[in-house]
C-alpha cells in the first residue's frame, strides 16, 4: 500500500512540475491577468495554531462580487531536537483542507473567513523525501535517526507536554476572518497598496493540538505591480498570537512578530501563469533552545495557474523550507478558486 502512495505521490509531484509547461507560450505579451501569488501557509504543526496571513493580490474583490477558493496542502514534516530540558519530535505527515469565502464590502475593501480541517499520519513519503532531498543536493535533517514512515508529534519541556497533535483523528482548525482594505489603485507609474487585519477564533481543540484556544491578532500592508508579462507582489504583516494553556504550563510563550512575503509571476500565455513566492517567517518561539523551534522559517513556493474558464482557476504548487531547520520539509499544495 506505502508503495503505491509512493507511486502516486511521485505522479502528483511530477504533474506539479510537468503541468506548467503543457501549454505552448505565446509570442505576443498575453493578457495582464494576474493569477499569482500561491496563496500558501506554512505548514508548521504549532504556527498552524498560529493565526498566519497568505499571500493574496493589493487589489480587492470586485464590488459586488464574492469568491470561493479550496485548497489542500500535504506536507512531510522531520523536526527533532533536545537540550537537556527539552524534546522536540515532530515527525510525520500533515494534510490541511481549507474552505475560504471572500466578499467584497465596498469597491476597495473586502473580508474573508477561512475554515479548514487538519488531519496528521504517519503518511507514506519518507523515502520520496530522502530521494527527492539526494537529487537537488538538499539537506536531509538526520531523517534516518528515526524509523521511516513513523509518526510522534510532541514538544516536552521540563517534563511538560507543551504540545502534542493527535494522529489520525480529524480536527477543525481555528477561523481567520481578514479584512482588507485598498488605499491605492495600481497606475502606470505607481504599486496598489492596500492594508489588511485579522482576528483568528479559538474553534480548534488546543488539547488534541488543532488549535491554542486563544484569539490571535495581526495587521499588515500589501503592494502590487504588474510590468508586461510580469507582476510582483509583496507584504509585511505582524501577528500577536496567544499562548496555549499547554505551553503556558511549560513555560513557553509564542513569538510575536515580522513575516515578509514575495510573489514573482509570469504570464505564460493568455491562460496560465507561473509562479515563485517566498515567505520569511519568524521563530515559533524563543524559549526552547533547539534550532527547530527558535530558528526563522523561510518557504519557497513553485508552482504554476490556469484558467479553467472565465470565472475557474486552479493553482498547484511545491514548498520547501530553504533554511531547513523549522519548516516542513515537502510539501504539495493544489487550489481551485471560483468568482461568484
Amino acid at each position: 500500500m506505502r508503495a503505491a502512495h509512493a507511486r502516486i505521490a511521485r505522479a502528483a509531484a511530477l504533474f506539479a512540475l510537468a503541468g506548467c509547461g503543457s501549454l505552448a507560450r505565446s509570442k505576443e505579451d498575453p493578457a495582464r491577468v494576474v493569477r499569482g501569488p500561491i496563496a500558501s501557509r506554512t505548514q508548521e504543526p504549532i504556527l498552524l495554531t498560529h493565526l498566519a496571513f497568505r499571500p493574496r493580490r493589493a487589489a480587492t474583490q470586485p464590488e459586488g462580487t464574492s469568491s470561493i477558493a479550496v485548497q489542500e496542502a500535504y506536507s512531510s514534516i522531520y523536526q527533532t531536537g533536545h537540550t537537556s530540558t527539552s524534546e522536540v519530535t515532530f515527525d510525520g505527515e500533515l494534510s490541511r483542507t481549507s474552505f475560504a469565502l471572500r466578499r467584497a464590502l465596498s469597491d476597495r475593501t473586502d473580508i474573508e473567513v477561512e475554515i479548514a480541517a487538519v488531519y496528521a499520519t504517519a503518511g507514506f513519503l519518507d523515502s520520496f523525501v530522502d530521494a527527492y532531498h539526494h537529487v537537488l543536493g538538499l539537506p536531509n535533517e538526520n531523517r534516518s535517526d528515526r524509523p521511516k514512515d513513523a509518526y510522534e508529534m510532541k514538544l516536552v519541556k521540563d517534563g511538560n507536554v507543551a504540545y502534542s497533535l493527535e494522529s489520525d483523528e480529524l480536527g477543525v482548525a481555528d477561523v481567520p476572518i481578514v479584512v482588507t482594505h485598498a488605499l491605492a489603485v495600481e497606475s502606470e507609474r505607481t504599486p496598489a497598496i492596500a492594508l489588511r487585519a485579522g482576528i483568528e477564533l479559538p474553534t480548534g481543540s488546543d488539547e488534541k493540538g488543532f488549535g491554542n484556544g486563544k484569539f490571535d491578532y495581526g495587521a499588515g500592508i500589501l503592494a502590487e505591480k504588474s510590468f508586461g508579462r510580469w507582476t510582483a507582489t509583496g507584504a509585511v504583516d505582524y501577528t500577536w498570537p496567544g499562548t496555549s494553556d499547554s505551553l503556558d504550563r511549560a513555560g513557553i510563550s509564542a513569538e510575536d512578530g515580522f513575516d515578509v512575503q514575495l510573489g514573482i509571476e509570469y504570464r505564460w500565455n493568455d491562460r496560465m501563469s507561473l509562479l515563485l513566492g517566498a515567505i520569511l517567517l519568524p521563530p515559533v518561539t524563543r524559549d526552547v533552545l533547539v534550532k527547530q523551534l527558535d530558528d526563522q522559517i523561510l518557504s519557497i513556493d513553485v508552482g504554476c495557474a490556469w484558467d479553467l474558464g472565465e470565472r475557474s482557476r486552479l493553482t498547484i504548487g511545491l514548498e520547501e523550507d530553504a533554511i531547513a531547520n523549522a519548516g516542513p520539509d515537502f510539501t504539495l499544495m493544489a487550489g481551485w478558486i471560483l468568482q461568484l
